[in-house]
């Protein structure tokens, strides 16, 4: 199970770090998507779609609660629970989508804790054994 914990910190890791700092970089930018998110109906489904695909992928291969890789674990249930979220109440998502964009601050500190844990996981798969 050690080698599916290092893999998942790697992929998961490098992941959020990109994404995190591209958004980081480019907020003015990724609040037009937000926004243009918000209001799509399609996109917001096939938001739930992918994060239920992605928690059900990790938590089916990775079901782990010791030791550090209890984090992706974690990640993969909040990933099934949020894709569930989307599916059955895409309305309550936008609303979220939406207060994002009123609230940039909330966004950018959701953005630098996802960064540390991507760093941390960057940590863990590469160097900590």
């Amino acid at each position: 199970m050690l080698a599916t914990s290092l893999f998942l910190a790697k992929l998961l890791g490098l992941y959020g770090v990109i994404v995190t700092v591209g958004v980081l970089l480019n907020q003015k930018s990724y609040q037009k998507v937000i926004e243009d998110l918000s209001k799509n109906p399609a996109l917001v489904y096939l938001a739930g779609i992918f994060a239920l695909f992605f928690g059900l992928l990790i938590i089916l291969s990775h079901n782990v609660w010791a030791g550090w890789p209890v984090i992706i674990t974690v990640m993969g249930w909040l990933g099934l629970i949020k894709g569930i979220w989307i599916i059955v109440f895409p309305g309550s998502f936008a609303k979220v989508l939406a207060y994002h964009i009123k609230n940039p601050a909330v966004l950018t500190l959701r953005l630098y804790v996802f960064l540390f844990l991507s760093v941390a996981l960057i940590v863990l798969g590469f160097w900590v054994r």
